[in-house]
């Protein structure tokens, strides 16, 4: 009783104010219906984008110094041009059933004929290439450099190859691209989705079977347009679409690259220069890919060594299968990663900022300890490195380690013999940490030409002897600083250097450092020849 005491007088409330809430709701929506919405429709906002036209601005002279030009912006997603543009969804699915890249150029020349020979493969086919027995795919514009006969390939994978190629999900994805080419709807899809299963279906086109789908539309539409080619079947009458629908999407990119000023050479497409451009973008990806399969496994990037280094000391072939690639592929992707490492990472990123922690520290100009001791860093870990853009580089001996041989007992699963050291003596930098360590009175300023131990062959993707020493010589005429040395004193006093210091700088240091890589690259060319022998 005292219980229902207490709780009767606040449900009484409750309900009394839910009954309130009620009744004015019903106020509002009906008896002030047309005040409220007066109300609202003045908060209502409209606007437009009014084009802002400045007109050209003209000096005394009339010559034009400003106008107004129509600019555009153009935002490309690779991902949707590989599954919803012809020529994307062509190639990805040749690349699919070859098993190999197939270049975007290439698919150009032949787009029609590949998306008919696509969609004629069949359900039964596809199912026998998820098991590994093998696909024939007739494409008769294939170039003979990609097939023996350039007419077919029949695909026979070993069983060991299988699951490391994913057959399963390769399939998978051709059938997807077979899809996106017949424009399929999602009701369509569901009623291929099992066609292996069906005897009736399983050795029947994926064209024909679209055409029987769409039969009782299709004699709809015919019935309503009296122009329409009585004796074409519901297949002759896809597939013509299905090539109008490739030739209209090329079209399409060939006004695309006239308005992105590409200008085709006499008897090509204007598209073909803007599909070179997208094919260089699809390569650095792979190129990418290969990249970062490499670094997991040997805990390096490939461009610390020189292509053929590469190439001759380390087993590949496990990248060149998983890329699909043959081995002029890889010998390409070995020196495009090479010509990365100097020209982006060491040149564009690493050695600038080494030189301008150097050039803050010169006082007034920079030791040959302290130049080595920066620079240096660059062959060593990312920790040693990270040390020295912090200004204080570790010595050579208490470093963390060479970038290269930081993993390669596990890599060769034997002993390294001869293995480089951080503090190894025979290190092209080493010897002038020593210098200054014995106190040799040479050593206080840094002279860039003493640094210069090896005047072979310039590394790959650097400025040849020539060319720099031709410089200097057209310098030396023109009255300016030409050694290495006075040029180095010159630019690293802040009071001296001008607008050209930090080029001239880089310039030098590059000298320096491609030096220094020659040495450092015979050296390892050496150590990796010992260690596969030991591993043998």
């Amino acid at each position: 009783m005292i219980g229902a005491r207490r709780t009767t007088a606040p449900m009484l409330l409750i309900a009394a104010g839910a009954v309130a809430l009620i009744l004015r709701q019903a106020n509002v929506q009906i008896d002030e219906h047309e005040i409220w919405s007066e109300e609202a429709a003045r908060l209502e906002r409209s606007g437009e984008l009014l084009p802002y036209t400045r007109g050209s601005i003209r000096d005394a002279l009339d010559r034009t110094l400003v106008e107004d030009r129509e600019a555009y912006h153009v935002t490309f997603s690779y991902r949707d041009f590989r599954r919803g543009h012809p020529v994307g969804i062509v190639t990805h699915a040749a690349s699919v059933a070859l098993l190999e890249p197939v270049s975007l150029v290439t698919t150009l020349e032949f787009a029609e004929d590949w998306a008919s020979a696509l969609v004629e493969l069949t359900p039964g086919d596809l199912y026998r290439m998820r098991q590994g027995q093998g696909l024939q795919l007739p494409l008769d514009g294939l170039p003979k450099s990609m097939t023996p006969d350039g007419r077919a390939r029949t695909l026979a994978v070993p069983a060991s190859e299988q699951q490391d190629l994913d057959l399963a999900g390769r399939a998978g994805d051709l059938g997807f691209y077979i899809g996106r080419l017949l424009r399929l709807t999602k009701d369509e899809t569901k009623a291929l989705l099992r066609a292996h299963e069906d005897q009736d279906r399983v050795e029947k086109s994926y064209l024909q079977l679209v055409a029987e789908l769409r039969e009782n539309s299709r004699n709809r539409d015919r019935k309503s347009n009296a122009g329409d080619d009585p004796s074409e079947t519901n297949v002759q009458v896809e597939l013509r679409e299905l090539r109008e629908f490739v030739a209209s999407s090329m079209l399409d990119l060939d006004t695309l690259a006239a308005r992105m000023g590409h200008v085709a050479d006499p008897g090509n497409r204007p598209c073909i220069k803007l599909v070179a451009d997208l094919e260089m973008w699809r390569r650095s990806i792979e190129n990418a890919a290969a990249r970062k399969l490499f670094e997991e496994a040997a805990h390096f990037t490939p461009g610390r060594l020189e292509a053929n280094t590469l190439l001759d000391s380390f087993e590949l072939d496990w990248i060149a299968l998983f890329m699909r690639w043959d081995r002029a592929r890889l010998q390409t992707w070995a020196q495009n990663t090479r010509a990365s490492w100097l020209g982006g990472w060491r040149g564009s990123y690493a050695l600038p900022r080494l030189l301008a922690e150097l050039r803050q520290s010169a006082q007034p100009a920079p030791t040959v300890e302290r130049a080595c001791s920066l620079f240096s860093t660059m062959w060593y870990l990312d920790e040693d490195l990270s040390q020295a853009l912090d200004g204080a580089p570790a010595p050579l001996d208490q470093r963390m380690g060479l970038a290269v041989f930081g993993d390669l007992r596990s890599i060769f699963m034997a002993e390294v013999p001869g293995a480089l050291r951080p503090g190894d003596g025979r290190l092209p930098w080493a010897e002038f940490t020593k210098l200054a360590e014995d106190g040799d009175p040479a050593s206080g300023s840094f002279d860039g030409s003493r640094m210069v131990v090896a005047r072979g062959p310039a590394p790959e993707g650097s400025q040849s002897w020539l060319d720099v020493e031709a410089r200097l010589t057209e310098a030396a005429r023109a009255g300016q600083a030409t050694t290495r040395a006075a040029r180095w004193t010159h630019h690293m006093d802040p009071k001296r250097a001008d607008y050209r210091s930090r080029d001239i700088l880089l310039e030098l240091a590059s000298e320096v450092c491609d030096s220094w890589e020659a040495s450092f690259q015979e050296l390892v060319a050496g150590v990796l020849i010992d260690a596969r022998a030991a591993a043998d």
